[in-house]
């Protein structure tokens, strides 16, 4: 039928928006699972021990006749070697605003690390991969904020050679609406530092990775680090302190000197 294909498409292109009318409309539909670092921000922030955790997943899951997280050895794998979240909550216009961030720095330390572990570094070297993208972006859909960073490692010498990449989760907002207010007392503070704390390389030796401003001769070998920031145009207005501007400020007539894209 028709209508079943329109609902179709709007559920595998449009998800958030989809559950979100749904749910407004009353139906039930089996929403996504929860991430293993928003469950683990969770039961931080509500102080719940392990065994607490299990009990009340267990009647959920009698419930909902389904999970609601990801399994707890997802979550585990956090406080055994992975980054926690760092949650908090702020109130702005008597709103109770809930949200958690990982410093970016370590994110990117920790993410490295991990791959070296489990892809081997035969698989870096051999594919050539000597340069490092970090693509940070941020959004707003289905009632929360959420910041990821994306990991692009790239063969500098050989565009032949296919990237290979990952994308992590780094922040989460709660909130009905973004806004610059609301970015700045929750997680922009912490981003915009750790941002500040990545260097121009990531050395990698047998013992350790760090950041360094420049190439050294002990290190195995080196990533060339560039950062990029990425979103729609609300996002890097809000970004850009221009949240709300008129369009006489717009970023792209300043840039070209025309007014022929008002109205984009």
């Amino acid at each position: 039928m028709p209508v079943t294909w329109i609902l179709r498409f709007l559920g595998d292109n449009y998800s958030d928006c989809f559950v979100y009318s749904a749910n407004e409309l009353g139906l039930v539909l089996p929403s996504k699972i929860m991430d293993a670092a928003t469950a683990a921000a969770m039961w931080e922030e509500a102080n719940t021990p392990l065994r607490a955790q299990r009990i009340i997943l267990r009647h959920l899951k009698f419930f909902f006749w389904r999970r609601i997280t990801v399994p707890e050895s997802h979550i585990r794998v956090l406080e055994e070697g992975g980054l926690p979240p760092i949650t908090g909550t702020v109130v702005i216009d008597k709103k109770d605003i809930h949200y958690w961030y990982k410093r970016i720095d370590d994110v990117v330390l920790e993410r490295i690390k991990l791959e070296l572990k489990f892809r081997e570094k035969d698989f870096f070297k051999n594919r050539g991969y000597d340069s490092l993208d970090i693509v940070f972006g941020g959004d707003h859909g289905n009632r929360r904020f959420r910041s990821v960073i994306r990991l692009i490692f790239r063969n500098s010498t050989n565009c032949e050679v296919e990237p290979y990449y990952v994308t992590q989760t780094i922040g989460s907002i709660e909130c009905a609406k973004d806004s610059r207010e609301i970015l700045e007392n929750t997680i922009a503070g912490p981003l915009n530092e750790g941002l500040q704390r990545i260097m121009n390389y990531v050395i990698c030796t047998d013992d350790y990775i760090m950041f360094s401003d420049d190439r050294t001769e002990s290190c195995n070998w080196d990533f060339r680090l560039k950062k990029v920031i990425c979103g729609d145009l609300a996002f890097f207005a809000t970004i850009l302190g221009k949240e709300n501007m008129s369009s006489t400020w717009c970023t792209v007539i300043t840039i070209t000197g025309t007014r022929e894209c008002q109205g984009h």
